[in-house]
């Protein structure tokens, strides 16, 4: 379980003591998935104090949000009675824990980031890089679902037969946007892929195949557990100057 500490208008001071926080102790985590059982209410318009992300195997599972002043914990758009005790009861199990925010304007550097990243022990994405090892994406619809089709499941279950029609496993799926119309669920999913196999592609395409960096002069990963020198130092082999470069000086 980890808690990064967000910018708030109104900063809570929790996040003063707490800062970003990580809890690694299973029994520990046995008991918060007891204990956080909390009442439905309806939700403020408030920002948000903690983004609290559990993973499994380095994997991210689940992201809850925490407001400290109005009380209440986001799960998958549904809000819940929520205190700063809720938080504070498992503080002698959390430690501190750094995080980067790291800018990328070239595509082959940013697949080269995320690969090294995902291989480090003890380093979290806040946010899934898995399609960042791709150049690009495009979305296809589905459409007159079950109003309650899970769309983690469909998203896996539309990869697998991508990896079984076309026999490739360089393809990610995940989903995308979605509403419900009477008793019927209308899916996007978004396909992460080099364009090669984009072109091969003849199905349901809602939004055509574009880069990472089509509408965006920079992406930006931020990553819990590494320092930017700690980045600095795997990516040497990649970011090193090629001969004849002259690296660019320090001010």
């Amino acid at each position: 379980m980890v808690g990064v500490s967000l910018h708030n208008a109104k900063i809570h001071p929790v996040q003063d003591t707490l800062a970003t926080f990580i809890c690694k102790d299973v029994n520990t985590l046995k008991r918060v998935q007891q204990d956080w059982d909390f009442s439905p209410m309806f939700e403020d318009v408030c920002d948000y104090h903690y983004a609290i992300k559990f993973y499994q195997n380095g994997e991210l599972k689940k992201t809850l949000r925490v407001n400290l002043v109005c009380n209440y914990i986001l799960v998958e758009g549904a809000a819940y009675d929520f205190e700063v005790s809720d938080l504070l009861k498992y503080r002698p199990y959390y430690r501190q824990i750094n995080w980067s925010r790291i800018t990328f304007k070239d595509q082959e550097v940013l697949k080269q980031a995320v690969k090294r990243i995902e291989a480090l022990p003890n380093v979290y994405p806040y946010f899934d890089f898995k399609p960042y090892l791709f150049s690009g994406f495009f979305t296809v619809r589905m459409d007159r679902l079950p109003w309650n089709a899970n769309r983690d499941s469909l998203a896996r279950a539309f990869r697998k037969q991508l990896i079984q029609d076309y026999q490739t496993r360089e393809v990610y799926v995940a989903p995308g946007f979605y509403f419900v119309q009477g008793d019927y669920q209308q899916v996007r999913l978004e396909v992460y892929c080099e364009k090669s196999f984009y072109e091969e592609y003849e199905e349901d395409v809602q939004a055509p195949w574009r880069s990472h960096f089509e509408y965006i002069d920079q992406v930006q990963l931020i990553v819990v557990g590494l320092s930017k020198e700690g980045y600095q130092k795997i990516m040497e082999p990649v970011l090193k100057p090629k001969e004849g470069e002259i690296p660019p000086q320090k001010e």
